[in-house]
């Protein structure tokens, strides 16, 4: 489900504009991709500001595909790995 929710407010390998896409659904459907994003928003927001800082060592996966992939890895606020840039100052903007 997350990994799921990541790719429908994120886009696959292009970053798809959540909120063109929201208006593009049925009332029901645009409602669950806001609520989503906002969710996603938050928890991005908690990993960066509450819980980062915290760990002794963290990564971040994309779960979309069958096989997991690195995103990003490092050890508390530090980050010492990015495998995908791109998508890495994506999750960061959307972090806030």
């Amino acid at each position: 489900m997350a990994g799921q929710l990541l790719v429908d407010v994120l886009g696959d390998s292009e970053f798809l504009d959540a909120d063109v896409f929201a208006r593009a659904l049925p009332r029901s459907e645009a409602a669950a991709v806001t609520a989503g994003r906002a969710m996603l928003k938050r928890f991005l927001r908690n990993f960066f500001d509450l819980y980062q800082p915290l760990t002794t060592t963290w990564r971040m996966y994309d779960n979309s595909t069958h096989e997991p992939r690195l995103i990003a890895s490092g050890a508390g606020a530090e980050t010492l790995v990015v495998s995908d840039p791109a998508l890495w100052r994506h999750i960061r903007v959307e972090a806030g």
